[in-house]
């Protein structure tokens, strides 16, 4: 599935990983293993209130396979309001770019 915005590759045929969709396309650690193969270059995660899905929350008990994945390894590059992956309820928004870890050693030495 190409990105749209940024005409790329999508590495997985999902555009979102939101509770109906892990539970109608496969856990969250099928696609955490669907997006080894093929990283993306880049990761944009936004926090959601989750409240119509029972409260829960990404990293939490939403996507935790995700989550970790991308947490291992990426690193964020810019981000505003409530980080979405750190774990917890609450409201508010908030969203962190992420890069890959190599990738973000790689842009800062070659300044």
């Amino acid at each position: 599935m190409p990105s749209c915005p940024g005409r790329r590759r999508a590495p997985t045929r999902r555009p979102n990983f939101m509770p109906p969709e892990l539970a109608i396309f496969g856990s969250d650690a099928a696609i955490a293993a669907a997006l080894a193969p093929s990283p993306p270059d880049l990761a944009l995660v936004v926090y959601k209130a989750l409240a119509e899905y029972a409260d829960r929350s990404f990293g939490d008990d939403s996507g935790l396979a995700i989550h970790d994945w991308l947490v291992e390894r990426f690193a964020p590059v810019a981000s505003f309001g409530r980080s979405p992956l750190e774990p917890g309820h609450g409201f508010g928004f908030g969203f962190a770019l992420l890069a890959p870890r190599g990738a973000q050693a790689q842009s800062a030495g070659s300044r």
